[in-house]
This record gives structure tokens, C-alpha cells and sequence, in this order.
């Protein structure tokens, strides 16, 4: 039996989890910045969600459950950062 050739796969999940990791790092720099500006709670929970999504993306053996978590984590984020947007500013 041949060994497995895993190609390039490995090297493209790397590159997406980076991706991901950027992109959580600018939503959470940005749901921080309303935090600090509107004195949010919420988008400053959101925030911090997204920098825990940013920090489980970039763990180099990431199984599907810590994807599944970080997708839920993103998910939620996207929640608290309706649900503040939409409420109303005493």
C-alpha cells in the first residue's frame, strides 16, 4: 500500500484558519471601538467572542469541534452585534 500524498490540503486549511483569524481580529477591533464609543455591553461581548474565534482559527490542529465552536462563537457575535445595534441609546 502507498502512503497517502495529502497534496496541498494541509498548507490551503492553514491558510483559511489565517484568514479567518484576520478577519475575527478586525470585526472584534471594530465591535470594541463601538464598545468603548457607545459604552455597549454587548459589543464588547461580541467583541471578546471574536477574539476568542481569532485565537481558536490560528491553533495549527484545530479538529471540527473547535471549528464548530468558533463558528458558534462567530454566530453569537453576529447576534450581540445586531441585537446592539438595534437597541435603543439612553
Amino acid at each position: 500500500m502507498t502512503p497517502r500524498d495529502p497534496g496541498l490540503q494541509p498548507e490551503r486549511t492553514a491558510l483559511a484558519g489565517r484568514r479567518t483569524a484576520l478577519s475575527a481580529v478586525v470585526a472584534a477591533v471594530l465591535a470594541l471601538r463601538g464598545a468603548l464609543a457607545h459604552r455597549s455591553v454587548a459589543e464588547a461581548a461580541a467583541g471578546v467572542l471574536l477574539l476568542v474565534v481569532a485565537a481558536l482559527s490560528v491553533t495549527t490542529r484545530a479538529g471540527i469541534r473547535v471549528r464548530q465552536l468558533a463558528m458558534a462563537a462567530c454566530a453569537a457575535a453576529a447576534g450581540l452585534l445586531i441585537a446592539a445595534q438595534y437597541a435603543p441609546r439612553v
